[in-house]
């Protein structure tokens, strides 16, 4: 049939139309992909950590291919790729040296405790068995003896795991040693049999750790170094993101009711958040890279002086923060609802319009200075990040016809600075100086007695004493803060143009840790609770005594051990702490678990069975699965379960898809644990998925190319049965979830410790640091107002010790926050089976704490502007700063009351005991009524701008924030336990 030439034409234009199609579909599958690696954020540094975790196992597997190895290794030569999945080549290095040290430790003594079992099951049967019989014979007597060393050496290496968690892989590889070691011990009738037993599991997990070893330092090193570096680079993105949210949230008060919940200060909110996960992440990963040889710039003190630089800007940052707050408390005290305008049923009152009117014009007044001390801290952020080689040079613009040498990156950008320093400064004195005017507060101290500035009436409770004072301390406020940033910044700018003009930054070189890192790094103790840079174990300074909360805590059942009889009594007391310890208890939960699987290994009628079906893994994996408490036990569960399904169905592919071959199984594995990688890359609260499947896959993958390489035959001389991988995948999931089933039933058996438990405990606490930290602040006011702090150079000093200790009690309170708030997310996961968790309670407890933290810290930041050097002054200020602290010395503050109570509270809620009767809280401190009362001409508004006012100011509103904190803390805690009140 010949077609029409309509038709040719239309088959010609849809030809040419599908033409034109096929770019656009290409087109669009480039984007869908380019869209899909953009969504899971896989840069190049991302990428090559994936390639990194899976060169370990991959080279393990290939290498067995090799005559020597599998003819060395034989039936356990896929241990060799496990060793290297569990060595963690993604650890830094110092980390990671430190890890390797400790796997090689415990695998030998596990190799070494082995060895001895199974000699003692040896002899067992050879002095049991009756003379004639056969050595072979099932012996209860070897079975028994393999029993107790079982049992004993699971309860050791687990106690160990419950005390030091940081070493998990090492018990895992010791774990593996064990129980497949004892698996076969009961059968086992020569000693050669057993050497040659351990000397095979002990070289493939030691060749897997030299494998990773090698990987770790050779392909793309971690240095921990490198780690504390991107933090600190991150450190300060995450300060200019805070600075960014507070002047975007301060000018929203220009236009919006500050007092409703808005966008602006959950966004605020939300960059603090990370800034203090930063910081507790800095925190946690400096101790690594002071004990590392590394080749860079800074050395170890450089980078503890950057920390503690950091740590001072963190502060003033932090508690501009506490704006959000202080106005949520303005409006609960005047009645005013602080939901969003969309939500809020009750209209605005006029009171509220008025407050909210006055607060306006105020940030309007604050808008420009503000602005431009913002853009100079971000230029110094800039600088710093420039100078210390964070941080690309920031470009600048071509046109600018500033002096170069102010730019950021020059070296006249301090004096810059500090001039921009300087001008806010005078703008804030401008703006005080306005609102006195405006307000009408006269600055004669004749008529200033007679305003409404004074309140001498009766006790108010109230945020703040008067509504012109509620305003003036809150301007105060916030100018100080910012001007205490840039101050903090300025520093750390002065810090980094110091290690340039020394010429640190000009080259790089090797650096070493000093002998007190190394002496760290190498003692355990330090490993598991040696605090850094402690410096008050020094011995105490002669003239200045610093208390008893400076030494070690008494014994109230035991007097100081005198003469070496009650020197040996004092360490038979630790061994018996030590076995009725929660660790101790954790130990014999798991043995007992690991026993209920492992007897069969020890009955005549399974011992055969236990080991021809590779029931051992059930074992091993319940000995990984174990934890302390039910709802994490919960999520590990979930998180196990997923990771071995994962990777029992990634065997099929990666195995069948090369149709079993070798070099292709090799290659796809590859590809497989690359992938797997990308979950503790990225998502390291997952990490466990990503672990488990790679083992899993390596297992199977693993014990298939075994046979492939050494035959049927000698894989199933160990006498386990052969399996296709098809049986073998979904045979080994089965077991492995059996096992972790098993572990999930002990961990609520006989009794569960939940993170209800561990939540309450926590949080007792967490109560008692901030007793303490409330304290050693008090004591650090009244050493600065005394002028008792001595030479702060000196580490000593007693300025110096109460710094380090201040600084440590709050760096411990804020990573203790975070773990609470980890724990009480825990609480989601357990089966709740009675009565209802209060979470609602103990998460309310854990803000208001984390405030109360917050403005103590701020009480002991702010009491530095007693003590600032007043130059340029005049006579007449400086007398005045005299005549203040001389007056705060003659006050009785109720500081010591409120570690009291935080003591009381600690104590309750930490023995579950109701708290007394009708308890007397602390009242507010009242220092404005009471300076008055003393002087009424020391807090005249002619000295407002002094910087000693505006530390007042802030000590003043953190003093009643925290009392307040505490009235709520006080409540809350009572609503948990009760009170002893028998009243009618």
């Amino acid at each position: 049939m010949t077609e029409s030439p309509a038709e040719d034409s239309d088959t010609s234009q849809s030809r040419i139309s599908s033409g034109q199609d096929e770019p656009k579909r290409s087109q669009n599958s480039f984007s869908k992909l380019r869209n899909a690696w953009k969504w899971l954020d896989i840069d190049l540094h991302t990428f090559l950590q994936m390639v990194k975790f899976a060169l370990p196992p991959t080279i393990g597997l290939c290498i067995f291919q090799s005559d020597s190895i599998s003819s060395t290794f034989t039936t356990v030569g896929y241990l060799v790729a496990v060793g290297g999945v569990l060595a963690s080549t993604l650890t830094p290095r110092a980390a990671f040296l430190q890890n390797i040290i400790v796997d090689v430790f415990a695998i030998s003594v596990a190799t070494a405790v082995a060895l001895l079992a199974m000699w003692s099951a040896i002899q067992a049967r050879k002095h049991t068995t009756a003379p004639g019989s056969p050595l072979s014979d099932y012996n209860s007597s070897a079975a028994a003896v393999v029993g107790v060393w079982l049992f004993a050496t699971v309860y050791f290496i687990n106690c160990l795991k419950s005390a030091m968690p940081q070493f998990r892989f090492a018990y895992v590889m010791a774990s593996i040693i064990i129980i497949v070691t004892l698996a076969s011990a009961p059968q086992i009738t020569e000693v050669d049999a057993a050497l040659r037993i351990a000397r095979q599991l002990f070289g493939a997990l030691l060749l897997g750790l030299a494998i990773a070893t090698g990987i770790s330092l050779l392909f793309r090193p971690s240095t921990s170094r490198k780690l504390v570096l991107r933090n600190i680079s991150d450190y300060l993105t995450s300060i200019r993101k805070v600075l960014e949210a507070q002047s975007t949230f301060l000018k929203s008060i220009e236009n919006k009711n500050m007092f409703h919940s808005s966008s602006e200060s959950e966004s605020l909110r939300s960059e603090l958040k990370k800034l203090r996960l930063v910081n507790n992440k800095l925190f946690s990963d400096m101790k690594f890279a002071k004990k590392e040889i590394a080749y860079g710039y800074l050395e170890a003190k450089d980078l503890s002086e950057i920390h503690r630089l950091l740590r001072a800007v963190f502060l003033p940052i932090a508690g501009m923060n506490q704006m959000i707050d202080i106005f949520e408390r303005l409006a609960k005290m005047h009645g005013w609802s602080t939901l969003p305008r969309n939500e809020r049923t009750d209209p605005e009152t006029e009171s509220e319009r008025i407050i909210m009117g006055e607060y306006e014009g105020m940030m309007q007044a604050l808008h420009s200075p503000v602005g431009d001390i913002s853009n100079s801290m971000y230029e110094a952020i800039d600088h710093v990040s420039t100078v210390l080689k964070l941080a690309n040079p920031v470009p600048q613009p071509a046109d600018e016809e500033a002096d170069s040498t102010s730019s950021p990156g020059h070296d006249g950008f301090s004096q810059y600075l500090e001039g921009r320093i300087d001008l806010f400064d005078e703008k804030r004195k401008i703006i005080l100086k306005s609102w006195v005017d405006d307000t009408n507060v006269t600055l004669s101290p004749v008529k200033t007695r007679n305003s409404v500035w004074l309140n001498t009436s009766v006790e108010n409770d109230d945020f703040f004493a008067t509504h012109k004072q509620r305003q003036l301390f809150v301007l105060l406020y916030i100018l100080y803060l910012y001007w205490a940033s840039s101050q903090a910044l300025l520093k750390l700018v002065q810090f980094a143009d110091t290690r340039f003009k020394k010429g640190t930054m000009s080259k790089q070189r090797f650096l070493f840790p000093g002998r007190k890192n190394v002496k760290k790094f190498l003692r355990l103790s330090s490993m598991v609770t040696k605090d850094e840079d402690d410096d008050c174990e020094s011995a105490p300074d002669p003239i200045h005594d610093l208390g008893e909360a400076f030494h070690s805590r008494k014994d109230p059942e035991h007097l100081p051990a005198e003469g070496w009889l009650q020197e040996i009594g004092e360490i038979l007391r630790a061994i018996a702490n030590m076995f009725r310890s929660k660790h101790s208890s954790f130990g014999f939960r798991v043995a007992c678990a690991i026993m209920s699987v492992a007897v069969l290994s020890l009955i005549r009628q399974t011992q055969h069975f236990y080991v021809e079906q590779r029931i051992f893994w059930g074992a091993i994996y319940c000995a990984l699965s174990m934890v302390r408490t039910a709802g994490q036990s919960m999520f590990i569960f979930f998180l196990r379960v997923c990771g071995i399904l994962v990777g029992a169905a990634a065997a099929y592919p990666v195995f069948y898809i090369t149709d079993g071959h070798s070099p292709g199984v090799l290659v796809i594995y590859f590809l497989c644990v690359t992938m797997f990688a990308y979950i503790p890359v990225k998502a390291p609260r997952l990490a466990l998925v990503g672990i488990m499947a790679t083992v899993t896959t390596t297992i199977i993958i693993g014990y298939e190319l075994q046979v492939k390489k050494i035959g049927q035959t000698v894989a199933t001389s160990n006498d386990q049965k052969y399996y296709p991988l098809y049986l073998l995948a979904p045979y080994r999931a089965v077991v492995c979830m059996a096992g972790i089933a098993v572990a999930f039933i002990f961990t609520g058996f006989p009794f569960p410790i939940s993170e209800r438990s561990e939540v309450r405990k926590y949080l007792g606490t967490a109560l008692y640091l901030g007793a303490r930290h409330h304290a050693v602040v008090q004591a650090t006011i009244t050493a600065r107002i005394h002028r008792g702090e001595g030479d702060m150079k000196l580490k000593t000093s007693p300025g110096r010790r109460l710094e380090t200790e201040r600084t440590k009690l709050f760096t411990k309170q804020l990573i203790l926050v975070s773990r609470l708030r980890e724990l009480s997310d825990f609480t989601k996961w357990q089966v709740p089976l009675d009565a209802r968790f209060p979470k609602a309670t103990y998460d309310s407890i854990i803000n208001v704490f984390e405030n109360l933290c917050t403005y103590t810290a701020l009480i002991g930041y702010a009491s530095t502007s007693f003590v600032i050097p007043q130059e340029g002054l005049s006579e007449e200020h400086s007398a005045w700063q005299i005549t203040l602290t001389n007056l705060l010395k003659s006050l009785q503050h109720t500081a010591d009351d409120v570690s009291s109570v935080l003591c009381l509270l600690s104590s309750s809620i930490l023995n579950a005991q109701p708290l007394p009767p009708h308890l007397r809280l602390p009242r507010p401190y009242e220092l404005v009524k009471r300076l008055q009362t003393m002087d009424r001409d020391v807090l005249d508004v002619e000295h407002v701008a002094e910087p000693a006012y505006s530390g007042f100011a802030i000590m003043q509103i953190a003093s009643k924030a925290v009392i307040a904190d505490l009235r709520t803390l006080t409540d809350l805690i009572r609503e948990l336990v009760g009170e002893l009140d028998f009243s009618y």
